[in-house]
């Protein structure tokens, strides 16, 4: 395990060589203003890192939707990424328990299956921010001697990477884990990274451009991180991009590309602002494939020449809008909310079950063909949009249409914000006395689609929380 002083040591070296302004802004999470991940006074506090993504808990039940049922390989993977996790939190603290891991998996194993789209076998992977080391936990499940690099630069990540990627270690039994700080701790030369046989490598933000081999990921995952750096470490990322992605790698992004007001965030930090999509378009890498998952974008992007951009090219194009020909965040976010109102709607008109319809008046209600929709309800279950306001306040009239209907999709310019998405659904639970199983909404369409049912089978596993293999069903 590493001690924090070591990494801190570490750090403020490697801050020193810089200006003073560099150095403040540099190797660190920016908007980790409660300094959350950079301190703990004990071991036991790294457990809840191990289910971080429990802070995505209003996003869990469509992501068990997207999910969908898992594969015979899926599940065992499954009990195993919670057994090495279990085991983990353990070696952390005997009387630790993990928080409910669903998030976290869910997270890893939908992320995992799409990157098999592109690597159905073993491929070598750079992870940037890599939080709990998920996608090396999985890289080992899939295929043990599978190449992972690890980078990061805050204190709690950095420890929590360190136990895992040594546990695997040690489950592997070859001795194949390349630890950068044990290396300067001791002061032993480092070996030829170039040349070695190591399986997994962890390397702090401050070494990476010396120590990367160039050329050789053939897929780079930014989950959640992207968006969240200052300016100088984004700008070091890009460059990570550039020196060790190979010419038919991937960079799989996961989280959204288009941020808001980048102004104080938190009334402490302001954000870099800068575009993730322009930046990686002057490396010539090119978006193709991008899809809401579990409440959030995830994005691939590809080298124009790359085997993956052709094979994407070669595809069905069902957008007004070719991918790869935009060039900004904002246009690739509306693209993909286009493709997530249209297939939800659809699966929706698809199912021949009647729904509450508000707002046929909208002009979201021609674009989205809600006709399609509104042919399997009643008439009089298929509302203007200033009906909204009475189904909002529990209007008597309209209860008898929200008990009937197992689905209510409102289309309306207040469903442009998420926050009043889930207010929308509050006011209707409250005064009508129904839960929804599932909230679709991808705010940059006023498009809202509550579910009191699944509409495609899911995996019983998540129905409820997970914090030890036992609470598998």
């Amino acid at each position: 395990m590493i001690d924090p002083m070591v990494f801190k040591t570490s750090r403020e070296l490697a801050r020193s060589k810089l200006d003073k302004d560099n150095a403040m802004n540099s190797f660190g999470y920016w908007i980790d203003v409660e300094n959350k991940w950079e301190r703990y006074d004990k071991p036991a506090e790294l457990i809840d890192f191990l289910s971080i993504h429990r802070t995505h808990a209003h996003k869990l039940n469509e992501f068990i939707a997207d999910a969908g049922e898992l594969s015979p390989e899926e599940s065992e993977w499954m009990k195993q990424y919670i057994q090495l996790y279990t085991n983990v939190s353990r070696l952390l603290a005997t009387t630790g328990n993990t928080g409910d891991l669903r998030h976290d998996l869910l997270e890893t194993l939908v992320s995992w299956r799409l990157i098999k789209q592109y690597y159905p076998e073993s491929c070598n992977i750079l992870d940037f921010g890599a939080g709990a080391a998920r996608y090396g936990v999985m890289s080992y499940l899939d295929h043990p001697n599978t190449t992972y690099t690890a980078l990061d630069a805050t204190l709690a990540a950095y420890t929590l990477q360190n136990m895992v990627l040594s546990y695997l270690d040690i489950l592997q039994g070859d001795e194949s884990l390349f630890e950068y700080l044990d290396y300067e701790a001791l002061g032993r030369p480092l070996p030829d990274l170039a040349s070695s046989s190591f399986h997994r490598t962890h390397i702090p933000t401050w070494v990476a451009k010396d120590l990367l081999v160039p050329k050789t990921q053939d897929v780079v995952v930014l989950s959640h991180v992207h968006g969240e750096l200052s300016k100088e470490d984004f700008l070091r990322m890009v460059d990570f991009i550039d020196i060790s992605l190979n010419d038919e790698g991937i960079v799989f992004v996961r989280s959204e590309l288009t941020w808001g007001d980048t102004r104080d965030y938190w009334n402490t930090v302001d954000l870099h602002g800068l575009e993730l999509v322009e930046e990686l378009g002057k490396l010539g890498l090119l978006p193709i494939h991008t899809e809401s998952l579990g409440g959030y974008l995830t994005t691939v992007f590809a080298k124009q020449d790359s085997q993956h951009f052709k094979n994407a090219c070669a595809k069905e194009q069902t957008d007004e809008c070719v991918l790869w020909e935009l060039k900004h965040s904002r246009e690739i976010t509306l693209y993909a909310a286009r493709q997530y109102t249209r297939k939800h709607l659809g699966l929706l008109a698809k199912s021949g079950q009647p729904a509450l319809i508000v707002g046929n008046d909208n002009p979201l209600f021609e674009q989205f063909d809600g006709q399609s929709v509104a042919q399997n309800s009643s008439e009089n279950a298929v509302l203007n949009e200033t009906a909204l306001g009475q189904l909002r306040q529990g209007d008597s009239e309209l209860s008898e249409l929200v008990a009937g209907n197992d689905h209510v999709v409102v289309l309306s310019e207040q469903c442009r914000s998420y926050a009043n998405a889930m207010k929308i659904e509050a006011d209707l639970s409250q005064h009508y006395d129904c839960q929804f199983a599932i909230r679709r909404c991808y705010p940059f369409y006023g498009v809202l689609i509550l579910s009191k049912q699944y509409l495609l089978e899911t995996d019983s596993h998540f129905d409820s929380p997970i914090f030890h293999i036992n609470d598998l069903k």
